[in-house]
Formats: C-alpha cells, sequence, structure tokens
C-alpha cells in the first residue's frame, strides 16, 4: 500500500508526503529454501515529508527540506543479514528570476545533512553529506 498526498497549507507552504507498507516474500524460486524469505534490498517500509516555503518579503526564493526514511532490509537471500533502517535530511534554497527575458533558477542544496553513514544496498554505502550548487535557464 503507498499514500501520497501533496497540498498548499498556505499560499506560500507546500507540503506533500507519502509512505509505503509491504508485505513482500519470495513466491517461486529455483531453490525451494527461498520461498517465503523476504527479497534482498527491498524495504516493507518507507516514508517522506518534502516541505517548500516561498519567502512572501523575497519573491522568487523558495526554502526547501526533506525527511526520507527507510526501513531495514534484509541483505541476502537467506535473510540472515539485514541491512538497518535509516532516515536522512535534506535542506535547499531555489531562487527563480528573470534576465534578460529569460527564465533561470539557482539552487543549492544539502543532501544527507548530518553526514550520516548508512547502506544504500547490500553493496553500496550511502551518499555522504553533499552540497550541490546549480544554475538554469530556458532559452
Amino acid at each position: 500500500m503507498e499514500l501520497v498526498l501533496t497540498g498548499k497549507i498556505t499560499d506560500n507552504l507546500t507540503i506533500m508526503g507519502g509512505g509505503t507498507l509491504m508485505d513482500i516474500n519470495v513466491e517461486k524460486s529455483n531453490n525451494p529454501a527461498l520461498e517465503g524469505k523476504k527479497p534482498t534490498n527491498a524495504a516493507s517500509r518507507m516514508g517522506k515529508i518534502y516541505a517548500e516555503y516561498a519567502l512572501p518579503w523575497i519573491p522568487g526564493l523558495s526554502l526547501t527540506g526533506g525527511i526520507y526514511y527507510t526501513g531495514e532490509r534484509y541483505a541476502d537471500a537467506a535473510n540472515t543479514d539485514k541491512i538497518p533502517s535509516y532516515t536522512l535530511y535534506d535542506i535547499g534554497a531555489r531562487y527563480s528570476t528573470r534576465v534578460l527575458n529569460k527564465a533561470l533558477t539557482v539552487r543549492l542544496n544539502v543532501i544527507n545533512l548530518t553526514g550520516k553513514d548508512y547502506w544504500q544496498n547490500a553493496n553500496y554505502l550511502g551518499v555522504p553529506r553533499t552540497v550541490a550548487f546549480s544554475v538554469s535557464t530556458m532559452f
């Protein structure tokens, strides 16, 4: 089951949130010992909430933030090794304006704000704290 909600709480505040609950298991396998086990790297619980706030006193500037949860999951087909759950936090800012009559957007984001160490899946560590800056335009 998955539920996603998006809405404007005020003229300046937009919130998006969602969650996923899954009861998943292996039904057919070449190896009968795996039947009934959970698939590898598949979390049965996930959740997220993301917000954007447009600053009313600075037209075009929005602050953003998100919280993302991924539940524990198995790292191996026999379900003997678990990858722990983790929660990540992101923040950012976006400024949209026009330059020479062209749309211009500048973004600054901090991904994994706390610098949490986590396993993205059984083979890869998650993204460390990352600062990203971008500029985009339409022409």
